[in-house]
């Protein structure tokens, strides 16, 4: 059988600022699930700056690959995350120049935040797929959750649907239901899947991350612990605030 390999952290590393985080991964998946290995990999977020301004901030980005460099070398780097402002329309030109003062020592991710990238007479995802760089599959307010897979590996985002702040935001399950056949299905076409819950408020991307992980029947006997844990704490949460 075909190895898949899923990998669900709470939220990306902004590159001034490194946190540790949970990742999962699963060496198969089964029907009747398998065991998971905890491990520690981030993923950083390139600077907008360097992003929309590369060819006045070159100096800049190669500073940053650098700093980036041991954690690729140590296997802890999943990938780096190339986050446009929302007002950064749709421009390839721009956007191939910068794939091509990238280092293709590492992987890339592109989340778009401005539908224009979406239009069907664009080449975005043509533009990716030759430079192998993965289209972000968000959840958010701003972008259909959308399905594309131009590299060989796939890279999910759950920002979530607060009224005022995103990022506060505890999905149902009903809600992470569709999600499950859409990870299934990508598993079958990529090396790699990650996946990173942002709904950080209240602790919520934990919880959710291990019920999708659940649904995905990969949840190990340890994680089924904190699992419950996750959700005392939440009742106790819920409590406080009500």
């Amino acid at each position: 059988m075909k190895k898949h390999f899923y990998k669900f952290l709470h939220s990306s590393t902004p590159a001034n600022r490194y946190t540790t985080q949970l990742n999962y991964k699963a060496d198969q998946l089964w029907k009747i699930g398998v065991s998971f290995a905890i491990l520690l990999i981030f993923v950083c977020n390139l600077y907008t700056i360097i992003v929309v301004f590369s060819f006045i901030r070159l100096p800049k980005l190669e500073i940053f690959l650098d700093l980036m460099r041991p954690l690729q070398l140590g296997g802890k780097l999943a990938c780096l995350l190339i986050q446009l402002p929302p007002k950064y329309s749709y421009n390839p030109d721009n956007h191939e120049a910068f794939f091509q003062l990238l280092d293709p020592m590492f992987r890339y991710a592109v989340e778009f935040r401005n539908k224009t990238w979406l239009l069907p007479e664009t080449k975005t995802f043509s533009l990716l797929e030759r430079y192998n760089v993965a289209y972000t599959i968000v959840d958010e307010p701003l972008l259909p959750p959308e399905v594309h897979i131009p590299a060989d590996f796939a890279y999910f985002r759950w920002h979530g649907h607060g009224e005022n702040i995103w990022f506060d935001y505890r999905y149902t399950q009903e809600e992470l239901e569709p999600w499950v056949q859409k990870v299934e299905q990508t598993a079958v076409k990529v090396k790699k899947v990650y996946g990173y819950f942002n709904n950080h408020y209240h602790g919520y991307a934990p919880e959710n991350c291990l019920q999708l992980i659940e649904r995905l029947g990969l949840l190990t006997e340890e994680q089924k612990k904190a699992k419950f844990k996750t959700a005392v704490k939440q009742a106790q949460l819920g409590a406080f605030f009500s």
